[in-house]
């Protein structure tokens, strides 16, 4: 596994204070620094179209087509192509002195439509683009019961930390692009009834975001309460960065193994995980959204043992209040315990007692320049339940990979079951469990409805 990992998200909260969060009040600081360096070390920016567009301005075509000669203070038609396509995740192509305009998503290439080869022809293109998001926005809404924040429309208000007073400024979303309503589309269809509340009717609401809500943090997607208070996905700006819909558009040399931190993200595979955390929540493990704190509590700390975690008793108020349980015994007879911290290029974990204390490598208790550091791929062998991907650096974000695992194709669930069994069992149990609470039990306690092998939502037998 690549030391140098591009996290999908690191949520925190907004100015609403039922925000759910999936790492538990970590320091700004120490996020900040995780982030630049992990995104500076794998990002492979594309320039944007406004940069694009800028540097055009100096810069002078190589083509001989008269067409595509700019004048001194001009893009060419060629850089305004690239530009678009960036913008879009499109691909366009010529034929018959037209433009064609076609799109990745679902394992194949689908033609969109054609304009002229010309400028006039790209600024139709965008009209045409806008009103296929409309459509497919209509669509995911009627199918789904999920909505989307419109363009211009305030999500909330910027700080420069999650922990920090407000700026005199607010965030406003932009309208989605329709590469990534393809990717979500591809993730409810695999993940319902986490696309609705509780409450059995309140569809999550999807925010594509045109700046960071927290100035400090850089997240691909966040899962929270929104400023209404129902259930939303944030698509921070750097989601712009995925280039993959659904996993079916996945390469061969992007189809690295789910323990590998370079793994590409997709789309689908980011909405998927970011819906696991709504699972969470509408399963009453999230105390901060429960109406039963104390009990809430309870099933957590429940969960979390089932998936190898267990809690910190030497502090309550530290930024990692879980420890990873390994194989290895201490000399006291306790199953070894990790914790994780950060190193400031990758995560480490410390060997430490549950009640307190540094442990070296032969169980005995030592100072803290003495204790055991695994590395990640060494943590994932010594796990006692062996955790599903790379990202499971708290056990909720590892709960919301379980579920992706569970939840995304066939290839993700072989590896989960076989991987790590216990997990698999427990998200098999608890994706029933919430689709009773959506659609009931028989009178004979049978589920009215159950999730078919090809992720489809069927009636039970």
């Amino acid at each position: 596994m690549s030391t140098e990992h591009f996290p999908r998200a690191f949520e925190l909260p907004n100015n609403n204070s039922d925000s759910n969060t999936s790492q538990a009040a970590p320091v700004n600081a120490f996020w900040n620094q995780y982030e630049t360096l992990a995104s500076g070390s794998r990002a492979l920016r594309q320039g944007t179209p406004t940069k694009l567009l800028a540097d055009a301005g100096s810069a002078q075509s190589n083509g001989t087509d008269n067409q595509r000669q700019p004048s001194s203070n001009e893009p060419s038609l060629l850089q305004l192509e690239t530009a678009f396509e960036q913008e879009h995740k499109v691909k366009i192509s010529s034929a018959n002195g037209k433009f064609v305009y076609s799109m990745q998503y679902e394992g194949s290439v689908h033609n969109l439509f054609e304009t002229n080869a010309d400028k006039a022809g790209l600024d139709s293109a965008s009209a045409n683009l806008k009103s296929l998001v409309s459509d497919e926005e209509s669509s995911l809404t009627s199918t789904f019961h999920v909505s989307f924040a419109k363009q211009g429309e305030v999500v909330t208000d910027q700080k420069e930390t999650a922990d920090s007073k407000p700026l005199p400024h607010q965030v406003t979303a932009r309208d989605p692009e329709l590469f990534e309503l393809e990717g979500i589309k591809a993730a409810l269809e695999k993940s319902a009834p986490s696309n609705i509340a509780s409450d059995g009717k309140t569809g999550v609401k999807y925010y594509c975001l045109t700046e960071k809500p927290i100035l400090g943090i850089d997240s691909f997607a966040t899962f929270q309460n929104d400023k209404d208070s129902k259930p939303s996905v944030y698509l921070w700006p750097k989601f712009n960065e995925i280039n993959i819909a659904t996993e079916k558009d996945r390469t061969s040399a992007q189809n690295l193994p789910f323990s590998d931190g370079d793994r590409p993200e997709s789309v689908e595979g980011a909405m998927i995980h970011e819906l696991g955390h709504h699972q969470f929540m509408k399963l009453g493990f999230d105390p901060k959204n429960s109406k039963n704190e104390t009990a809430s509590v309870t099933a957590q700390t429940q969960l979390f043992e089932k998936m190898g975690w267990l809690p910190r008793l030497d502090e309550k108020d530290a930024d990692y209040n879980w420890l990873l349980v390994g194989k290895s015994k201490d000399d006291n007879g306790q199953p070894a315990t990790y914790l994780p911290s950060f190193t400031g290029m990758f995560f480490s974990f410390g060997r430490w007692q549950q009640k307190g204390g540094p442990v070296d490598e032969h169980g005995k208790r030592v100072p803290a320049d003495k204790m055991q550091q695994l590395g990640e791929d060494q943590m994932v062998a010594e796990a006692k339940i062996k955790p599903p991907t790379w990202y499971f650096e708290n056990p909720e974000e590892e709960y919301a990979e379980a579920v992706r695992m569970y939840r995304m194709n066939d290839e993700s669930r072989r590896s989960l079951m076989q991987g790590s069994p216990a997990l698999y069992s427990l998200m098999k149990e608890n994706d029933q469990r919430e689709l009773d609470q959506m659609y009931g039990t028989n009178a004979d306690g049978s589920s009215k409805k159950v999730r078919s092998n090809d992720f489809k939502i069927v009636e039970g037998k």
